[in-house]
This record gives C-alpha cells, sequence and structure tokens, in this order.
C-alpha cells in the first residue's frame, strides 16, 4: 500500500485521483502543487491570487470538483492547443508560430490596448499587433514541449488555446481564422450589433411615445397612479435596452477598468447606468424623475454610430485579397486517368486540375496543357489579361477566361502566393505607427480628463442648480469622444493600406505611409526596376574554338541553377540541357560581380563585361574557363512600357530622381538627357549604393529606394522608405516597406499622392477631434446640450473620422492614372 499511495497523485484543489500525465499545477507556499483539470487549477490560482489561501489551511473536507466551472466553450478553446486542431491555422517558421485571430467585443483602441497587454504577458509570446479597425490581431508565439513524468517530448504545444484563453479572459471573445473566414466573422458581428440596434429602436420608439404622455401630464396635471404606470411601462421597455442593446459598452468598460485603464466606454456606461438607476429608484419610489427617454435614445444612437462604424471600418480594411480569396469548393481532378470533383480543400502537391474558362484557379501550379488568357486583377490590380500557355506558372486567384487548363498543383492551402500576400497585408494593417500609438496614449489621459471635468461639472450645478446637475453631467459624459481622437489616425492608415492594394501593391510596414510624403530624392535601380527584368538572350560569341553555343549556354545554366536573378532567368530559358548530372561545388554568387563554381573539377566563372569602345545598349555577360574567356553572351532588357514617362511626371512633381544600377551598359549619359535623371552612377557595387544613400541622408535628404527586392536588399534596408519590384522571389526575401506586384511605375506616381492626401486627411481627422471636443465639452458642461443631443454628437464625431478615411477609396483615378 505505501508503494501505491507513492505511485498515485492525487489533486491538492478536490483530492481526485490524477490519472495520465497532467501538467496542471499552481505555486503555493512556494511548493508546486498538482491539480487534476484546469478548472481545479483556475479556481485554485483565485484562492491564492486573492490572498484567501488559508482557506487550504483550516478546510476539513475537499471541495466538490469544480465541473461547473469548467464551460464547454473554455474547454474548447483550451483544445487549440492540440496540433491537429490548430495547425489549419498557423502559419510555422522553424519554432515560431503565427496565426491571425478575429477578435468580438472591440470598440476602441483602448480595448485593442488592453488585450495587447494581458497577451504579451504570456511568456511564449512573441508579437502581438490589433487593428481597432478591422478588429484583427496577429500573434506570434515560440513553440514549446510537453513533457511526461519520464521527461520525454510527448507531443508539441502550439499554444493557440492559451492565447484563445487569455483573450476571452480579458472579456473579449477571439476566434481563429483562414483569411477566407473574415468576411464571414465580420458579418457575424455585424449582424450581433443589427440585432442590438433594432431592440435599441423599438425601445426608443416605444419609451418616446409614453414620454409624451409624461410630459403633456406635466403640464396639465396628471395622477399619480397614471403616471405611475407610465413610468413601469417605461422601465419594463428600457430594461432589455440597456442590458441587451448597452451590453457591449458596459463590458469593454468592465474590461478596462479591471486593467485599470481608462476607454471611451467608461464615460458612456457611468452615463446610461447612472441615468438608469436614478429612473429606476425614482419609479419603485414613485419620486423625483425619470430620464428613460434620455436611456434608450442614447443608447440608440449610440448603437448606430457603433454599428455603422463597424461597417465603415470593415470597408476601409477590405481589400482585394481578402474580399475576392473564395474559390469554388471543388475542382475537376485527375484520379486513375479519369476526371472527377474533387474537394478544393483536399488538394495535394502534384495533383493534375483542369480549369475551365469562368473558374478561379484555387492553387499555385504549373500549366501543363493548354493555352488561355488568364486575369491576374484580384492578385496585382492588373485587368489587362495575360496569355500563358504550357510551361508558365499561373497562381491562385487568377481568373482563367477562353481555354481549358490542365495544371499541376505546386502549393495549396496556406502556402499559395495570394495567402502569403494577404497574411502580409494582415500583418501590416495590425501593426501600430507611432502616430496611432501616440494617439491611443492621449486618448487615455483625455478620458481620464472627461471624467474630471464631468465631476465638477456635477458639484457646480448641484450648487447653482439641483434639479439640473444630473442631466447636465450625463451629457458631459456622453458627448466626449476619445474615439475620434484615437481613430483619426488608425483608420486612414487602414483605408491606404487597403487602396494601395488594388493600385498593385501590398504594404509590409504601415510607417511606410508617413515616411513617404517626407521623401525628396527617388532612387532606382535599373535592371528588373525600370526595365522590365526580362532579359532575352540576343547574341553568342564565341571567343574559344571548339564550343557551341549549346555547350556555352549548358554551361552558362549549371552555374546559374537554383538562382531567381534575371540574367539566371534568361539562361536557363535559352539552355537546351534543364537538369545537370555534372558535379557543381564551391558555389559563390557575388552581387554585382557574378557567378563562379567548380564544375566536374574545373573552374568556371560567368561576369558582366564592358568594353566603353563597343557602345552598346545590350547587356553583355562573360563565360570563364579557369579566367579563360570562352563566349560572350549579349541580353537585352527592355523599357518597361510606363517608365520613362512616370520619371517625367515624378520630376514634375519636384523630386530628384537618382539611377543606381550595377549595369555597365554604355547608355547612362543618353538616359541622363533623355529622362533628365539627376544623377547616374553606372557599375554601382551594392556598396557603392550604400556608400550613395547613407551621404543623401547625412545631408538631410529623405530617400525612397526602389529596387529588385533581393539584390538589392542592403541598400532597401538603408533608404529611409523602400519598394521592392516583385519577381517572383521569395517574399521572406523582401525586406523591402512595400512591394510593386504588377510592374507598373505608374503605379508608384499614383501611390505618392495616395500617402500626400492620406497625410492630408489624417491631419483634418486630428484637427476635427480637437475642435470638436473643444467646443462640445463646454456647451455640455454650460448646459446647452441633452443628453440625446450628446449620444448624436459623439456618434457623428467618431463617424466623421472613419468617413472623412473612406475617401481615400474614391479618390480621382481619372487624376492617378493619366500618365496611361
Amino acid at each position: 500500500m505505501p508503494g501505491n499511495a507513492q505511485t498515485h497523485r492525487s489533486c491538492f484543489h478536490c483530492g481526485d485521483q490524477i490519472s495520465g500525465n497532467t501538467h496542471w499545477q499552481v505555486i503555493w507556499k512556494d511548493i508546486p502543487r498538482d491539480m487534476c483539470c484546469p478548472g481545479c487549477q483556475a479556481v485554485s490560482e483565485t484562492i491564492i491570487k486573492s490572498g484567501l489561501d488559508e482557506y487550504y489551511l483550516h478546510r476539513e473536507n475537499n471541495p466538490e470538483k469544480p465541473r461547473s466551472l469548467i464551460p464547454e466553450a473554455s474547454q474548447r478553446l483550451k483544445s487549440y492547443n492540440q496540433p491537429e486542431i490548430s495547425q489549419p491555422y498557423i502559419q510555422s517558421s522553424g519554432k515560431i508560430q503565427q496565426a491571425s485571430f478575429y477578435v468580438e467585443g472591440m470598440t476602441c483602441a483602448a480595448c485593442a490596448w488592453l488585450i495587447e497587454k494581458k497577451v504579451s504577458e504570456l511568456p511564449f509570446v512573441e508579437n502581438i499587433s490589433i487593428n481597432a479597425i478591422s478588429n484583427i490581431a496577429n500573434i506570434s508565439w515560440s513553440v514549446t514541449s510537453l513533457e511526461n513524468d519520464s521527461n520525454s517530448v510527448e507531443s508539441k504545444n502550439s499554444h493557440m488555446g492559451d492565447i484563445l484563453s487569455c483573450i476571452s479572459s480579458c472579456g473579449y471573445c477571439a476566434k481563429p481564422l483562414l483569411l477566407e473566414q473574415l468576411a464571414t466573422a465580420h458579418k457575424s458581428h455585424q449582424k450581433d450589433l443589427l440585432k442590438r440596434l433594432g431592440v435599441a429602436g423599438l425601445g426608443m420608439m416605444q419609451v418616446m411615445m409614453l414620454a409624451i404622455g409624461l410630459y403633456s401630464g406635466a403640464f396639465v396635471g396628471m395622477e399619480v397612479k397614471h403616471q405611475s404606470f407610465l413610468r413601469w411601462f417605461s422601465w419594463i421597455i428600457t430594461t432589455p435596452v440597456v442590458f441587451y442593446s448597452a451590453a457591449p459598452f458596459f463590458k469593454a468598460a468592465w474590461n478596462n477598468l479591471k486593467s485599470f485603464e481608462l476607454g471611451m466606454n467608461v464615460p458612456v456606461s457611468i452615463a446610461i447606468s447612472s441615468a438608469y438607476i436614478a429612473s429606476s429608484y425614482a419609479t419603485f419610489t414613485v419620486s423625483g424623475e425619470v430620464y428613460f427617454d434620455s436611456v434608450v435614445m442614447f443608447t440608440f444612437f449610440l448603437m448606430v454610430g457603433r454599428f455603422l462604424q463597424s461597417r465603415a471600418g470593415w470597408r476601409a480594411a477590405e481589400t482585394n485579397l481578402t474580399s475576392n480569396l473564395a474559390f469554388a469548393p471543388s475542382i475537376q481532378t485527375k484520379f486513375a486517368g479519369k476526371w472527377r470533383f474533387h474537394a478544393v480543400n483536399k488538394l495535394k502537391r502534384d495533383d493534375l486540375i483542369l480549369v475551365v474558362p469562368g473558374e478561379a484557379v484555387p492553387v499555385d501550379g504549373t500549366i501543363e496543357k493548354g493555352c488561355s488568357e488568364i486575369s491576374t486583377a484580384i492578385i496585382n490590380g492588373e485587368f489587362k489579361p495575360q496569355t500563358c500557355a504550357k510551361g508558365d506558372q499561373v497562381l491562385a486567384g487568377s481568373i482563367n477566361q477562353t481555354q481549358p487548363l490542365e495544371i499541376r498543383c505546386s502549393a495549396v492551402g496556406t502556402d499559395r502566393f495570394i495567402e502569403k500576400l494577404a497574411r502580409r497585408q494582415q500583418k501590416a494593417l495590425a501593426e501600430k505607427p507611432a502616430m496611432v500609438s501616440l494617439a491611443d496614449k492621449l486618448s487615455h489621459w483625455f478620458v481620464l480628463s472627461v471624467l474630471a471635468i464631468a465631476l465638477l461639472t456635477a458639484m457646480f450645478w448641484t450648487l447653482k442648480s439641483p434639479e439640473d446637475a444630473f442631466w447636465i453631467s450625463l451629457s458631459v459624459l456622453v458627448v466626449s469622444c476619445p474615439c475620434a481622437l484615437s481613430l483619426a489616425t488608425p483608420a486612414v492608415f487602414t483605408a491606404a493600406i487597403a487602396r494601395a492594394s488594388r493600385i498593385g501593391f501590398i504594404i509590409n510596414k504601415p510607417e511606410f505611409f508617413e515616411q513617404l510624403p517626407k521623401c525628396d530624392w527617388i532612387v532606382f535601380d535599373k535592371t528588373g526596376t525600370l526595365t522590365q527584368g526580362k532579359l532575352t538572350i540576343t547574341q553568342i560569341e564565341i571567343l574559344q574554338p571548339g564550343y557551341s553555343e549549346d555547350e556555352i549556354l549548358n554551361l552558362s545554366a549549371a552555374l546559374e541553377t537554383g538562382s531567381s536573378h534575371p540574367i539566371a532567368q534568361a539562361v536557363l530559358k535559352a539552355a537546351p540541357q534543364k537538369e545537370f548530372s555534372q558535379i557543381i561545388s564551391e558555389r559563390n554568387d557575388s552581387p554585382g560581380k557574378g557567378v563562379s563554381a567548380c564544375i566536374d573539377d574545373i573552374d568556371y566563372k560567368l561576369g558582366q563585361f564592358y568594353d566603353s569602345a563597343m557602345h552598346t545598349k545590350d547587356k553583355t555577360i562573360v563565360l570563364y574557363r579557369e579566367d579563360i574567356p570562352l563566349a560572350r553572351i549579349y541580353l537585352n532588357d527592355p523599357w518597361r512600357e510606363d517608365s520613362r514617362l512616370s520619371l517625367q511626371l515624378l520630376k514634375e512633381q519636384g523630386y530628384r530622381i537618382a539611377l543606381l544600377t550595377g549595369d555597365p551598359s554604355g547608355d547612362s549619359e543618353i538616359l541622363r538627357k533623355e529622362l533628365q535623371i539627376d544623377e547616374i552612377i553606372s557599375s554601382a557595387s551594392p556598396e557603392d549604393k550604400l556608400k550613395w544613400v547613407a551621404q543623401k541622408q547625412t545631408a538631410k535628404h529623405f530617400v525612397l529606394m526602389v529596387g529588385d527586392g533581393i539584390n538589392d536588399g542592403p541598400v532597401l534596408a538603408q533608404a529611409n522608405t523602400s519598394i521592392a519590384m516583385y519577381s517572383g522571389a521569395a517574399l521572406s526575401k523582401t525586406g523591402s516597406d512595400a512591394i510593386l506586384l504588377n510592374g507598373k511605375m505608374g503605379s508608384l506616381v499614383e501611390l505618392i499622392q495616395l500617402s500626400k492626401k492620406s497625410r492630408q486627411i489624417i491631419k483634418q481627422n486630428l484637427g476635427w477631434a480637437v475642435m470638436y471636443n473643444a467646443t462640445a465639452i463646454p456647451l455640455a458642461a454650460s448646459g446647452n446640450i441633452p443628453p440625446w443631443l450628446a449620444a448624436i454628437g459623439m456618434s457623428i464625431s467618431s463617424l466623421f473620422v472613419v468617413g472623412n478615411a473612406l475617401r481615400l477609396n474614391s479618390m480621382n483615378t481619372e487624376k492617378l492614372t493619366s500618365y496611361e
């Protein structure tokens, strides 16, 4: 028996036997105490943290197992710790996992701040950022392992359940999301708000009808029993409005107070609850005045504002990716030589699918059969169809327009390119630029000031006119609008990011819109930026006898295998040989200089070549064997259609233009004169580019760098802000602030105008927020604004800043696209 006593463990809280390899514990008296379930753990932690742990010294019997304290919802949240449940929602990078969550119940920036603070306290959380406009939270955390008693790793804990439980403990409901579920989650939230708004609207209409009778009776005289009846009837109707329609305000305010923080819901909740309690007391005691009409009125108007603000916020955050990331549930897939419909979410790599005209391509893949035109407007904003044929790559979200295509899947589910873009965009939406963080801090102090002003107002009017003191104080609480201040900046950034996606940009960092208007120098790389980056081989000049053109191309392709550089792609495409059996070792890629490797124990090098006497605009590379030149390869890279005109438009707008290129072509002076470029540096190494940008920054200039995202990585990071041209390289290697997907330089002109307009609207919003509160609060404190009108004013103020930001979505595109 003693042996059994040592083998079995009992729960410290309820005394039940602990079965299996559970890991729940609490620390009491500096000793870990085992628990049988998370319910006992939660109750015990509450007892200890509340200072009531002496209970465990004096209890005579063990308490009941707290099954009732473990609601099914809590158990469901914890189940997300299991990798098999959380895996579809998670993107992993080594030991770091990241997921997006839709958070219900947030009403302002203070709510987002509260959740960020609580979740960031979890030891495994690496980063959290929340967009209070779209209610989207992006959270990354480190993976840990659960260990059994033998200290062997049993399974990995994804921690998603712990994060969801933490958010739930703050009083908010979070749901892990796949990107295509964002719209569904928002619609569910809108439906809930609409129900609460409907109840408030019906209640307001009924109570106002009763209020007419009460007001009339006050003038003509009404028997007390009739007055009491109307008051009781008003109380019955008002009660569900307060406890259902106004519940989001109370819940958010309670969450703020628990964390010793102040948000806009605190003064609103104080106003609603004070008016309701005072009116209820007057009704029960048949004395004093009732304010039921004011309660239902400003609850209704506040809910109207909340509902419209939610809709407008979603419109601001909605992008091409989030609004169109939906595919048919099934697609024709080939199995055992026969086509049959198969669920899209069950597709795997190397599956062969058939996409008919009018269908969206649901995967990334390679065309194996067919020739058609596809539209990539959802991905990059380019509405002009592109012709594609066998061997071409197609991306999920492309629309097949003319002929059937057989496509071999290369990326499915969360590995698709469109998913990666959307995740980047949602991450940018959730991050907070410095201006937003400052506005959040100011809003906390603003609420504290409003509460102080309301208290002073109540004291003043109690002395001067006691019968008016109550409703004037309510007006001060309701009319103030910290939301206008805290939403003024993030609403604009959210709308700007969404608008940018529609013209072909993915914004990686929202600070981009703070920095871009400050830039006075715009620096371009040439190859792949101002040019198409689609090099074609125009000529091969053999320098050593005994080599054919095909041999030269095959050797060059062997050196370039695995590279995404435009030159490498041109060589690989032209080479007859696609797979190489030679032993390739010691490969070294030197940006701006070339690539070298040892092929079958012989040293080869493929590098750039320039002879000023040749006067050619073609790019020239030379293949060397043991430092002996074997051949020259001439390549041509055509300019992008709108590059020249876009540079001219930027010059007309007062920007200074520089061209920093590693290309040693002899056309620099021609370009300088033709395009009126201020500075051109040819044969520039990455170090030369870094030095040039640093010199301009030392001279107090702001530099925008536009490059290819891979070879220009260091200089993109050095510049004050940067844009990378997407060329099919891995997004994870692109460290720029923004990515241009459609390859149109004209979109850069539009983006710059968008950034200027964004800055203008931010100034308007902040100016409005300050002017409104500076005017409305004194008017309310002086008794000139009744509570119901204060509620309308507050709602209009919040709607103004969001609606003003939405103007970015309807900017005059004719002016912006006049370069075409």
